[in-house]
C-alpha cells in the first residue's frame, strides 16, 4: 500500500458530529492514513480553498476526496469578541466559531444574513467560481499524479456553462448524497434532533464503501464491519423489545 495519504474535505456530511462518526473515520480503518480537514456547516469556499492550500504546501497526498455542499452557505470571519457576541452567540442554528470563522450556513436569524439573501446572494456567480475552481483543481491533481474524487453532498444549481466544466469530474452530479440518503433504507435511522443533517452511521458505512471502491481500495473490511454493526444493533433492539 502506498505510504502517501488520502486528503478529505467537506461539510458536516463528511465531518460527522459529536455523536455520529463521519465516513472518513470508517475509511481510515482500511489502513491508509486519512487527513480529514472537513468542518461542520462550512461553505464550498472553505472546502475547495483549504484543500487546494494543503495540496500546494504538502507532498504527502496521492488521493483526494472532496464533498461539495450547498451554495447558500456563508462563512464569516470572526476576529473580535464584539462580532462574535453580535453575530454568533444569538444564532439558533450555528452559534459556534470554527478556526476563526462563523460557518453561518443558511441561517437567517441575524438581519445581516437576511439582507445578504435579499440583496447580495448571487447563485450564478457562486456556481461559476466553484466550477472553475474544481476544473482547475482537477487539472492540477492530474498533472501531479493525484487521484481526485469529487462528490456533491447537496443539490447545486449549475448553469449549462458550469456543467461543461464539471460534469466529468463530479461523480454524482445528478444524484447528490443528501437525496440518495433520504431515499435509502438507512434514512429510517436518521437523528432529527435539533435539525441535524448529519447522516446516520449506517449511511456513513455505505459512503465509505463507495469511496473506497472509487479510490481503488479493498472495501471488503468496511462491508464486514457494516454487517457486524447492523447485527449488533439488531440484537440490541431485540433485547430492548424483550425487556418491555
Amino acid at each position: 500500500m502506498s505510504k502517501k495519504k488520502i486528503l478529505v474535505n467537506g461539510c458536516g456530511m463528511t465531518f460527522g458530529s459529536e455523536h455520529i462518526k463521519g465516513w472518513p473515520s470508517i475509511l481510515s480503518l482500511l489502513g491508509k492514513p486519512v487527513i480529514n480537514i472537513s468542518a461542520p456547516a462550512i461553505s464550498n469556499q472553505w472546502i475547495v480553498d483549504r484543500s487546494a492550500e494543503y495540496l500546494l504546501t504538502n507532498t504527502d497526498v496521492d488521493q483526494v476526496v472532496l464533498q461539495l455542499t450547498g451554495i447558500d452557505k456563508l462563512d464569516v470571519e470572526i476576529k473580535t469578541v464584539e462580532r462574535e457576541m453580535s453575530l454568533v452567540s444569538p444564532d439558533s442554528l450555528r452559534n459556534f466559531v470554527w478556526h476563526g470563522v462563523w460557518p453561518s450556513s443558511s441561517s437567517q436569524d441575524h438581519v445581516s444574513k437576511r439582507l445578504y439573501y435579499d440583496y447580495l446572494y448571487s447563485p450564478e456567480l457562486l456556481t461559476k467560481e466553484l466550477a472553475v475552481k474544481i476544473s482547475m483543481l482537477d487539472f492540477w491533481c492530474k498533472s501531479h499524479n493525484i487521484k481526485l474524487c469529487v462528490y456533491q453532498g447537496y443539490t447545486i444549481p449549475w448553469t449549462v456553462k458550469d456543467l461543461e466544466l464539471v460534469v466529468d469530474i463530479i461523480k454524482n452530479i445528478n444524484n447528490p448524497w443528501h437525496r440518495q440518503y433520504q431515499l435509502s433504507d438507512q434514512y429510517q435511522y436518521h437523528d432529527n434532533t435539533n435539525g441535524n443533517s448529519v447522516p446516520c452511521i449506517e449511511y456513513a458505512f455505505a459512503l465509505a464503501e463507495e469511496i473506497a471502491n472509487n479510490l481503488g481500495l479493498n472495501s471488503e473490511k468496511i462491508s464486514d464491519l457494516a454487517n457486524l454493526y447492523n447485527q449488533k444493533q439488531k440484537s440490541h433492539n431485540n433485547n430492548t423489545v424483550n425487556m418491555i
